[in-house]
């Protein structure tokens, strides 16, 4: 055999498996009702959806596909509904269709840079002040050009020493703090000003005087006083006890006092954040919280007093904030973050605020290439007459339509041309629910930069899906997804929340499901000291009541915690091996913290009425009504497999 003949052979040999692939993926493995599923699509949507499915037994390809099936029978009969017409669909839809379209445009490796920019820059914090002459961006550009060449001749003057950078700033300064501050802006790290102002200050050494640059507020000149590296993360736990909506008498301040007391005295923090703290979410793991950093808890008060910690099991006072009072234990002090560490964040932020009109900016460039689009010079010029005085306060109305200019041509997208009409529509729409325009040259400029680019990537976003196979998976599988949830909504949960008579009797005729373990009417009191857990054993036994007991116990300092209330068994008050039982128990020790629980009342297992546990009967109800609308579905659609279709998806995954 020639070597031709041979490396042909190779190449068919290679050909083949891959057409066989190709031909399974265009088989129809299933039909429900008129609609097919071919195999390549279930198997895409089975691989994908692989690591989701908690039960082993589920992932059998056989099993999966009865989960697929009822997927489908719900889309089927949603279609069937007309679901798909609806206008609240098709908003949430296109809605959906276009942020991901978002995700779609090539702005990653402009994201990146700014990225890595951030991360370097939130190693340092700045301290500098600044003069602001201000310019609106509504001003014409010979406005602009008079605030530009004074705030260009101050800083001339400051550099020249004939002025003092402070007096000039009380002086000429735009902002409003600068009479006090004399232009003085504190320490600021990354993402704390606009980007252009973090830019120039980042970029400016200390001891000197910046170029005048623009932002929207106006004209600015920045003197960098000093650099300082910004303080390191921190891991802290914290116990929180925030008010009761239903107990008006309980002090929040109060109890966190008392706990304070009794850690001082010796008891354990983390156990007491397990049995008393609020924050449920980081309570059973003793009060730990992630890591973080300046600024990244919005809670001022609490970082001032857990940057305050020097050393790790350091302990704050009481502290006070939106959330309730917090005692704060420092556990560790960590070196900075890597890049790959605070990368999510960073994308995030990078994509908000004036970083995000950066990326858009180049966007716009991007797709304006893309369809071969540019900006006719005629359009602003056109409308800065066009619009009246009206704009400047939010009453502007189109009442022109008929005028032939208002047909001229700005640009053509696939087969739809934009007018003078289009932008006219546009500007009615928008122009009141954006910032206020001084003048018409402001507002014609700034309208058509948003025209053009909300325009262009409308159109992009709307027919990406015809370019982008994946894309276009994704955004079905979404619109599936909604249907079944107004479907479901339409015939399950609504029906489970407004039918109170069928609740009731589903609940009557499974009262045995829904009833309380033994519970007790008890008194817990909580003491790092043994001693004085045995003291209050007798106290108890002797029958003291709380005040007695407060007083006896808590008069000078707080040395007993004292919950009142009915317990269940397991109850994270409760020690571990407590057993139900009457009377006064024996005084029980976990980690150094005593325990002495008096059973006031032992109460007999009895039905939780319907309003304590109406969200578990609700979910019970709702799984009966479902399984009945599956057999309904079942019986309504012809449901066919392909058998053979099915061994061979099996075979290839």
């Amino acid at each position: 055999m020639g070597k031709r003949s041979l490396l042909s052979l190779i190449f068919i040999c290679l050909l083949i498996p891959a057409a066989t692939a190709q031909q399974l993926e265009d088989k129809t493995v299933l039909s429900i009702g008129d609609q097919t599923v071919s195999a390549g699509e279930f198997m895409r949507v089975y691989k994908k959806n692989l690591n989701l499915v908690a039960d082993a037994e589920q992932r059998k390809v056989e099993n999966y596909l009865d989960l697929y099936v009822d997927y489908k029978l719900k889309v089927a009969e949603a279609y069937a509904m007309g679901l798909d017409q609806q206008d609240a669909h098709k908003t949430e839809y296109r809605k959906y269709k276009h942020k991901l379209a978002t995700t779609y445009m090539n702005v990653e490796e402009v994201t990146d840079t700014l990225m890595k920019e951030a991360f370097a820059r939130q190693q340092e914090e700045i301290l500098a002040r600044h003069i602001l002459i201000a310019a609106s961006v509504d001003d014409l550009p010979q406005d602009t050009l008079v605030a530009y060449n004074k705030a260009i001749k101050l800083r001339q003057e400051i550099i020249d020493g004939k002025r003092k950078f402070e007096q000039a700033a009380r002086q000429f300064s735009a902002d409003p703090s600068a009479p006090d501050t004399g232009g003085n802006l504190g320490w600021f790290s990354v993402f704390k000003m606009v980007y252009p102002f973090e830019t120039v200050a980042y970029n400016t050494p200390v001891g000197e005087i910046s170029q005048v640059f623009r932002t929207q507020f106006g004209y600015h000149f920045i003197e960098v006083l000093d650099r300082r590296p910004v303080a390191k993360e921190v891991t802290v736990a914290h116990i929180m006890i925030s008010p009761k909506a239903d107990d008006a008498s309980f002090d929040p301040e109060a109890r966190i006092n008392e706990l304070y007391s009794n850690i001082k005295q010796g008891a354990s923090f983390e156990e007491l954040a397990k049995q008393y703290s609020d924050d449920r979410n980081t309570a059973e793991n003793g009060g730990k919280l992630s890591r973080f950093g300046p600024g990244m808890l919005n809670a001022e008060n609490f970082e001032r007093a857990a940057f305050a910690l020097k050393n790790p099991g350091d302990m704050s006072g009481p502290v006070k904030t939106d959330f309730g009072w917090h005692i704060i234990k420092l556990i560790d002090r960590h070196e900075y973050p890597t890049f790959q560490d605070v990368e999510q964040r960073l994308k995030r932020q990078v994509q908000q605020a004036q970083r995000l009109d950066y990326i858009k900016a180049l966007s716009k460039q991007e797709l304006k290439a893309r369809y071969n689009i540019t900006s006719p010079e005629h359009v602003v010029p056109f409308f800065t007459e066009f619009l009246t005085d009206s704009i400047k306060t939010k009453t502007w109305k189109y009442t022109d339509s008929l005028n032939p200019a208002m047909k001229t041509e700005i640009f053509t997208l696939g087969t739809t041309t934009f007018t003078y009409d289009d932008f006219a529509r546009f500007i009615e729409e928008r122009h009141r629910k954006t910032a206020r325009h001084n003048t018409t040259y402001g507002a014609a400029k700034a309208f058509y930069d948003e025209f053009e680019l909300a325009t262009i990537r409308d159109y992009f976003k709307d027919h990406l899906d015809e370019e982008d196979e994946g894309f276009a998976n994704i955004v079905r599988e979404y619109k599936e997804g909604l249907l079944i949830f107004d479907l479901m909504e339409n015939e399950i949960w609504s029906k489970v929340r407004e039918d109170s008579t069928g609740l009731e009797n589903y609940y009557k005729e499974h009262l045995a499901d829904y009833q309380y373990e033994t519970r007790v009417k008890a008194l817990i009191a909580s003491t790092p000291n043994e001693a004085v857990a045995k003291q209050l054993r007798k106290a108890l036994k002797k029958g003291a009541s709380l005040s007695e007991l407060k007083e006896q116990f808590n008069e000078e300092e707080t040395q007993v915690l004292f919950s009142n209330g009915t317990y269940q068994e397991g109850h994270r008050l409760l020690p571990e091996d407590y057993k139900l039982s009457s009377g006064v128990s024996k005084v029980y020790n976990k980690a150094g913290q005593f325990t002495v629980i008096r059973t006031d009342e032992l109460l007999a297992p009895t039905a939780i009425p319907l309003d304590k546990i109406r969200g578990k009967v609700m979910g019970d109800y709702q799984a009966v009504l479902e399984a009945a609308f599956m057999e309904a579905l079942k019986a309504k659609f012809k449901v066919t497999v392909d058998q053979q279709v099915l061994q061979e998806i099996k075979a290839q995954l």
